[in-house]
């Protein structure tokens, strides 16, 4: 049986969202108000419980999965995912749609936890635990914005550049509330990041759970998608020195949810909380050559793995059938099944979401080393991350550039990382630097005529606002992102 945080009894206290038109409309009929749900620190638990289902990664492995050159056609596609593997993206798109409604659904959760708190009555010997569900809460808020921002801004570089809506109350349905600039929203994480810092519980370590670490690992992918290289560096340094890199057989152990090595937060899924399994975007039934695999890995992405590399019998499934002529037989019988998500406690294709790991902060680490010029720096650190993953050391690449070094950590991030929600927005971030497109090998992308996404079209790396959004908030349709109006 898993350890788990989650408790059913919160659902007798706690609002139900309906439909809904805008992600501010969101208290519906009859339901209880925060001084009638939260009215001890075990309600504000239980409140706090219910915020921590939102953070997950679920938008960003489907994104990053259809969008961009993670996976193609499996052999039992009827149509599923075609749409985005043809760069179709507009504001009545899901993911955008899903993404919006969830982060916000969870900041409003935890909004009125916060709300309520200024109610409770703290009895002696909960002042601990009272702080502890407090620092949690701005913890997740911080984490939620982020994600917000780094899907629905233009350029999270930018601090003029518009952000999200602003919403650290709880609204009433007549509120009617436009994006904010990206350093409103800045000011807010950094605020929420800095109380939770300051309110957790400092010694705990269960990765289950929000922890200082979890805020340190924020703060390193913070800073590194906002160019703060610096920070960045310091922050991952930090938690490289604290999480041991997981060996060969730890990794593969870590990815089947029977190790914790290396992780520093995982939102946990099991059969009891009726979360969506991972695999269940590429498989109707199970991993494997009889369970309906509807998408497969890509071609391109495929071609970059090594079978020396403990990463190649992770994210290939042992049925799949590799075809070393897949270009003379048009790919027919090239079966090339993920693997990565198999599933655990017996579940198929149910497996805890890694929200962060070590191994990120290694490559964060790498990253900001070579924009500082560093060349030899990133490719020790780079060097380190493979010599844990290879049977035998392997090789020191030597760069003569900043370009070479960030194609290099680029490439290492879309193996390490694949199919965990990170290639769109590394994607995003980095070809316009490196000037480069998606990586689709021309079996995949040459029968939809889409092997390429295009400068024209290089505006599909920012979500548009959803229209669900637009239709419910008069203060929000002005501000569409560029290229969806």
């Amino acid at each position: 049986m898993k350890l788990t945080k989650y408790n059913f009894l919160f659902l007798a206290l706690l609002m139900t969202f309906g439909s809904c038109d805008d992600a501010i409309d969101i208290i519906q009929p009859g339901e209880l108000g925060a001084d009638a749900a939260f009215q001890t620190v075990e309600d504000l638990q239980l409140g706090l419980n219910n915020a921590y289902f939102g953070l997950n990664t679920e938008q960003a492995i489907e994104i990053s999965s259809f969008f961009t050159d993670e996976t193609s056609l499996g052999i039992e596609n009827s149509g599923q995912n075609i749409p985005l593997l043809q760069f179709q993206l507009n504001s009545v798109s899901n993911i955008p749609s899903n993404l919006w409604l969830n982060n916000y659904t969870t900041i409003n959760d935890v909004n009125r936890v916060l709300e309520a708190s200024n109610t409770i009555t703290i009895q002696e010997g909960e002042q601990e635990q009272f702080n502890d569900i407090l620092g949690q809460l701005y913890a997740i808020r911080a984490a939620e914005y982020f994600e917000l921002l780094t899907y629905f801004s233009t350029d999270i570089t930018d601090d003029n550049a518009l952000g999200v809506m602003k919403l650290d109350f709880v609204p009433k349905t007549t509120d009617q509330l436009p994006r904010v600039s990206n350093g409103e929203i800045f000011s807010l994480i950094e605020s929420d990041l800095a109380l939770a810092r300051n309110l957790i519980d400092p010694i705990r370590s269960n990765a289950i759970f929000i922890t200082v670490d979890f805020i340190t690992a924020l703060e390193a992918r913070i800073a590194l998608y906002r160019g703060n290289n610096s920070l960045a560096q310091t922050r991952a340094q930090q938690l490289i020195e604290i999480f041991p890199l997981a060996n060969r057989v730890q990794y593969e152990a870590l990815f089947a949810d029977v190790s914790t090595i290396g992780i520093i937060y995982r939102g946990e899924r099991n059969q009891s909380d009726a979360a969506g399994p991972i695999a269940a975007n590429y498989y109707f039934r199970n991993a494997g050559i009889t369970g309906g695999a509807f998408m497969e890995i890509g071609r391109a992405l495929f071609n970059q793995l090594n079978v020396d590399d403990i990463r190649f019998d992770v994210l290939v499934q042992e049925d799949s059938q590799i075809d070393p002529d897949y270009q003379t037989n048009d790919g027919s019988n090239d079966i090339l099944l993920i693997g990565k998500y198999e599933g655990s406690d017996g579940q198929p294709l149910l497996n805890d979401y890694k929200y962060f790991r070590v191994a990120e902060m290694y490559l964060i680490l790498a990253e900001a080393q070579a924009k500082q010029n560093d060349f030899a720096g990133a490719a020790a650190t780079l060097k380190t991350l493979r010599d844990a993953r290879f049977i035998a050391p392997t090789a020191l690449d030597t760069y003569t550039s900043q370009n070479e070094a960030l194609t290099a950590v680029l490439n290492e991030r879309r193996i390490e990382l694949a199919f965990e929600g990170h290639r769109y927005v590394d994607l995003k971030r980095l070809a316009p630097v490196l000037n480069i497109d998606v990586d689709r090998d021309p079996i995949d992308c040459e029968p939809f005529n889409a092997c390429i996404l295009g400068a024209d079209q290089f505006f599909k790396f920012t979500f548009p606002i959803p229209e669900s959004e637009l239709a419910g908030n008069s203060a929000i349709r002005g501000q569409q992102n560029p290229g969806y109006n």
